[in-house]
């Protein structure tokens, strides 16, 4: 299998976050529709709204939600089996309700281009 997603040091506040490491984060939750990117695009600083991504990822993934990734921790794992699932089907958030979904009906989820069609 091949490894999609590695950091190189822990990521959370308080530590010694390698700039590599946030872009990964960064790009892993925007992917997975949990961190909105600024105007400015991405940059290798921490911030708090990635820490709360993190944090909300795990939430929803049943994960100790603390806000930290560590290398081959349970986090970093689940997100290496999320990305495993999402390569192969990607989550796409609707601009009007904010549904993931896999994108068959373009930007829109199912129901909202329904909607949009009726």
């Amino acid at each position: 299998m091949e490894i999609l997603f590695r950091l190189r040091r822990t990521v959370g506040r308080g530590y010694n976050n390698h700039p590599a490491d946030i872009l990964r984060v960064k790009n892993v939750l925007t992917g997975l529709g949990l961190y909105n990117v600024a105007r400015h695009g991405l940059r290798p600083s921490v911030n708090e709204e990635m820490f709360s991504a993190i944090e909300n990822y795990q939430r929803l993934r049943g994960l100790r939600v603390d806000g930290v990734i560590r290398p081959g921790g349970k986090t970093e794992r689940d997100i290496e089996s999320t990305i495993d699932v999402t390569a192969k089907s990607p989550i796409i958030r609707c601009p009007k309700c904010g549904a993931p979904h896999g994108g068959a009906f373009g930007k829109l989820c199912p129901d909202c281009a329904t909607k949009e069609n009726s």
